[in-house]
């Protein structure tokens, strides 16, 4: 997980990043920690319910967390809000903004997002999702 004392040092390269996808200037160092804080969390429960069976108690735990992350996320990248989506698969990033959300098929970007993803720079994995853990912006 990337350390606040990495977010600080890299502040000048991720703020307009993440402003660009809503988040406030007020804040913006604590709000980038706690993204990767729930990165980092779900991440690990991606690799965990890959790697053993999970309880009901465990399984709901994991959801209730992921639907609080969302929640205070969407809260957090308003200019985003209705495209972010938790990634289940331990492979890669858990956070991600979807640029496929309105198209049923999912199939076709969304024009909005792919402006979004693109004014902000912002890292992308091979789908064209865009990657919200500040640490993927860094390398």
């Amino acid at each position: 997980m990337i350390s606040e004392r990495k977010i600080r040092k890299n502040y000048a390269k991720l703020r307009p990043i993440y402003q660009e996808l809503g988040l406030s200037v007020a804040g913006d160092v604590p709000a980038m920690r706690q993204i990767a804080k729930y990165e980092a969390t779900l991440r690990k429960h991606a690799e965990l319910a890959c790697n053993e069976p999970l309880s009901e108690t465990q399984v709901k735990h994991h959801e209730r967390y992921a639907e609080r992350a969302l929640a205070e996320l969407k809260a957090m990248l308003p200019a985003v809000a209705s495209y972010l989506m938790v990634n289940g698969d331990p492979r890669g990033y858990a956070l991600k903004i979807d640029p496929y959300a309105d198209d049923p098929k999912g199939m076709k970007k969304t024009e909005f997002v792919e402006r979004i993803l693109l004014d902000s720079r912002i890292t992308t994995d091979w789908g064209g999702y865009g990657i919200l853990d500040p640490e993927a912006q860094l390398s």
